[in-house]
């Protein structure tokens, strides 16, 4: 454990310093950067240990927060493509170790740039998010789907024991998109085109 390990740290080098975590006094854990010094007699024997703790919550949010901005869509939440680029690359390693099928979906959105152009970029943001929610309620949760920009969106589905089994997941995709979304009152049809490799 690494309490163990840092206590045998501590014993030959009298020094450690790592992050760990505390609770605070209302129940939630902290992440903290701890330094610990000993002590020691003449013969060497740890009398007391001077402990340090600095609260790096928010550098943590920070980091985190660039990680997001790195992988995910601000717009959808979805895996961007430098996300996506780095999962079909698993997928396809996955896929060869396993011996199964991996299907590749590439879907736009019909007549997106009319929409942004005529109902305004606000309608086409609340569009390109209901479009993510709908292919997110209709894959499975090893699949992934990816915006790469603009209306384009990416699907990678591994693990298919047949080719005809990514035609299934095409046809609920068109069959979520039948009932309309209602945007500011109005409501809108999506429809869209499905590439298959």
């Amino acid at each position: 454990s690494l309490s163990n390990t840092i206590g045998n740290i501590l014993k030959n080098k009298h020094f450690w310093q790592g992050e760990t975590s505390i609770r605070h006094q209302k129940g939630h854990i902290i992440p903290v950067w701890q330094s610990i010094y000993c002590l020691t007699d003449v013969t060497g024997r740890i009398e007391q240990s001077i402990s340090i703790l600095r609260d790096i919550s928010q550098q943590k949010a920070t980091e985190e927060s660039i990680k997001l901005q790195a992988n995910y869509d601000p717009l959808t939440q979805l895996p961007n493509r430098t996300l996506f680029i780095d999962r079909l690359s698993s997928a396809i390693k996955q896929t060869l170790r396993n011996k199964k099928k991996l299907a590749l979906m590439l879907l736009d959105l019909n007549k997106f740039k009319w929409i942004n152009d005529k109902l305004g970029h606000h309608v086409g943001d609340i569009l390109l998010q209901e479009t993510a929610k709908k292919l997110l309620s209709v894959v499975r949760t090893s699949d992934t789907v990816a915006r790469l920009g603009g209306d384009e969106f990416c699907i990678i589905i591994p693990e298919l024991e047949k080719a005809t089994d990514a035609e299934l997941i095409s046809r609920n995709i068109f069959n979520s998109f039948k009932s309309p979304l209602l945007i500011e009152q109005q409501e809108i049809f999506i429809s869209a085109s499905i590439g298959i490799s």
